[in-house]
């Protein structure tokens, strides 16, 4: 028998439509209580202002007043220039007491202001002619007299009513959007809190079925991992066993051509090897992937970085010579560490190829090594072409490869080195200010010391 029960949702299911609208209330609650958050802060603020603005207009308006009866007194003109310039600072902060809130009542308080100040600036104006025609006594009687205290007095009042209004206004709308914000807080709390109560229960009722299904998602991810690992490294092979008698026999039929003096062959032949030897690396990057990635084998030992350091240097220095590249190197005449010397010599060999590649003619390329507390520090720093800032947290991830640099290869290089060097314990950086900056390239690993192991041993880990 099918009732209307047996077609109701599950009850995780009804829990967590439930929690969405719980949810979706709350989310609504979340503009309203920001907005009256920032009305709040609003009107705190504007009654700062007003409050600066309230000293500044009466500060400036005596200063105004003094000016104008030394002007008409002495006729300085640096008086005349001192009034002209505090009368534009009044202007101004009018104008910006008049923005705070445009109120009828304050727009009527200034106008009986103004209409006072045009009244003293009439009066200091007719003063200043007189004192320009010699009458300055005249102009200093006209700027004492009863009548321009009087006006004075008006602008004055009017100008504390403005003032009054505007903060009265200000401190209701901060009550108001106080009392609207401690509503909307109230609010947005309770619901949240039924949201994260309604969630958790449906989560309790859903955790068995999704630790289940998450458990076959693991179990597929790993076994594709398998497959990944396993298609890699037999694909390497694969690829990798025709190349060496395929090299084999290029060197007969370069040898051949430079007998017959075929420029033309030969050229041909040329770019057929440097393609080979490409395919070669590209090969050789792979397996070596494939290989952390499934036995991840380290043959940690004692080993001299600064001896390292120098062979690799002595690797680059052929390719560096072609190219018209420095190599300089910087390092102590001995520096331990306990690590595989083959990993660690593959990482130089890298960095030191890609820096090369990636630097014109004339440029310089220099490998530094020093200690640096318990760490070694490995730079390469090259003068090439740089690395866009876009391009640097990406650098490190398989087949990736900055254009700006040499675009060639798999784009497994750094990927390589960032795995050999994490398995180290260690780490590696890129930094670069752009294109045609240069880059440089900085490896951390652990330096030998009383605390580590100096016994040729073997240690498994998975890889990263």
């Amino acid at each position: 028998m099918t009732g209307p029960t047996s077609q109701m949702l599950p009850p995780a299911r009804r829990g967590w439509v439930a929690a969405g609208a719980l949810l979706i209330l709350t989310l609504a609650l979340v503009p309203l209580m920001l907005g009256a958050w920032q009305d709040e802060n609003r009107a705190q603020h504007d009654r700062v202002l007003l409050g600066t603005l309230h000293d500044a207009i009466r500060y400036d308006d005596e200063v105004l007043t003094m000016s104008a009866r030394m002007a008409a007194a002495t006729g300085d003109a640096t008086w005349f220039a001192r009034y002209e310039a505090i009368a534009a600072q009044l202007n101004s902060s009018f104008g910006a007491l008049v923005a705070l809130d445009p109120h009828p009542e304050l727009q009527a308080s200034v106008a009986a202001t103004s209409q006072a100040n045009d009244a003293l600036v009439a009066m200091e104006q007719e003063a200043f002619r007189l004192t320009r025609n010699g009458q300055g006594s005249q102009a200093l009687r006209l700027l004492t007299s009863p009548e321009y205290d009087r006006l004075k007095a008006a602008y004055t009042a009017g100008n504390e009513a403005a003032f009054g209004h505007l903060a009265a206004d200000l401190v209701a709308q901060e009550q108001a959007a106080h009392t609207r914000l401690a509503l909307a807080a109230t609010g947005l709390a309770s619901t949240f809190t039924l949201t994260l109560a309604m969630a958790a229960w449906s989560a309790h009722r859903l955790q068995r079925a999704r630790r289940a299904h998450l458990a076959e998602q693991l179990e597929s991810l790993r076994q594709l991992s398998e497959y990944r690992g396993w298609f890699i490294n037999n694909a390497s092979h694969e690829l990798a066993t025709p190349l060496t008698p395929l090299r084999l026999q290029l060197e007969v039929v370069q040898r051949l051509a430079v007998s017959l003096a075929n420029a033309q062959l030969d050229s041909s032949l040329q770019v057929i090897d440097r393609n080979v030897m490409r395919l070669a690396s590209v090969l050789k990057e792979m397996l070596l992937v494939a290989e952390l990635q499934s036995s991840s084998q380290l043959l940690l030992e004692r080993v001299d970085l600064a001896a390292l350091s120098r062979g690799a240097l002595e690797v680059a220095r052929a390719s560096a010579t072609r190219k018209g590249v420095t190599l300089v190197l910087q390092c102590p005449e001995q520096l331990e560490a306990v690590a595989d010397a083959r990993h660690v010599r593959e990482v130089l060999l890298n960095l030191m190829a890609n820096a090369v590649k990636s630097t014109p003619p004339g440029g310089m390329v220099r490998l530094r090594l020093s200690p640096s507390g318990r760490w070694c520090e490995i730079e390469v720093k090259d003068s090439g072409t740089g690395i866009p800032a876009a391009d640097i947290p990406k650098i490190f991830t398989p087949f990736f490869h900055a254009e700006s640099r040499h675009p060639e290869g798999a784009g497994l290089g750094l990927y390589l080195c960032k795995l050999l060097i994490m398995r180290h314990e260690g780490s590696i950086t890129a930094e670069s200010n752009g294109p045609g900056t240069g880059a440089t390239f900085t490896v951390r690993i652990p330096l030998a010391g009383p605390e580590r192991s100096t016994t040729p041993r073997r240690r498994e880990e998975k890889a990263a």
